[in-house]
């Protein structure tokens, strides 16, 4: 069995999955689309921190506050710009829930991210 530090040197973010009601979505795909298609931004935390609430799929070490969550956030490297979707009742994190709660422990006001729209996310569908 693999160590925290062995399992995070070796975590793949091209198969992390993203979902919302409409489905199922690739966040490699959204992370390479925006690398080569999307202006990196400056994005005010204080618009992000919905994303650190629980929500009724979260249970166990995906809580933010859990153990396991906060080390993987204090693991993480704000170096990596986060994935947002902008939907119309706000924006929600696809890909860095753990940078932007180390961002927001840290006290920083932006955090380096991508916004994509919702009607973005077909094109990144799983089947």
């Amino acid at each position: 069995m693999l160590n925290f530090k062995e399992f995070f040197e070796n975590f793949d973010y091209k198969d992390q999955e993203f979902s919302d009601k409409n489905g199922l979505y690739s966040v490699g795909q959204m992370i390479d689309y925006s690398n080569k298609n999307k202006t990196l931004q400056n994005i005010d935390t204080k618009m992000l921190l919905h994303n650190l609430e629980p929500s009724e799929y979260e249970t166990g070490s995906d809580l933010p506050g859990h153990p396991e969550f906060t080390k993987r956030a204090e693991a993480a490297s704000l170096e990596y710009p986060i994935v947002v979707i902008e939907y119309p009742d706000g924006l929600w994190i696809a890909d860095g829930v753990h940078r932007l709660y180390k961002a927001n422990q840290l006290g920083l006001k932006t955090i380096k991210g991508y916004i994509l729209d919702s009607s973005e996310l077909d094109q990144f569908k799983k089947n």
